[in-house]
């Protein structure tokens, strides 16, 4: 995967995490192997995601609504072309609930073969 998509897609998970997090709220990224892929989760304190929006928000233009009804800033696209570019590249995300609340974003991208070390 090229480092610069996965660059965006990073940036983008974490300026969503930043924009729904309360303020005092906490924002988490970490990384682990998988098998033969490596997940790079950002997880946050924010409201969450109901479940009936999980695949919905992966949508082109789509944005949740906050609980006076009023649309979440921005364009409704980030979600979507992260999605797009990690599926072209063989990738993939999706978003989870957090046991103590808010959301979790969970990306996958096949890991690099190891280098030779000679």
């Amino acid at each position: 995967m090229d480092p610069r998509v996965l660059d965006q897609v990073t940036l983008n998970l974490l300026s969503n995490a930043n924009r729904h997090s309360p303020a005092g709220g906490s924002i988490t990224i970490s990384a682990r192997q998988v098998d033969t892929a490596v997940r790079l989760e950002v997880a946050d304190s924010g409201p969450g995601i109901p479940v009936a929006e999980r695949e919905l928000i992966f949508q082109p233009y789509y944005r949740i609504k906050r609980e006076d009804g009023a649309a979440v800033p921005g364009s409704g696209l980030g979600l979507a072309v992260a999605r797009r570019i990690l599926e072209e590249s063989g990738g993939r995300i999706w978003v989870e609930e957090r046991e103590d609340g808010g959301a979790r974003f969970c990306v996958e991208v096949r890991a690099a073969a190891p280098r030779d070390a000679s």
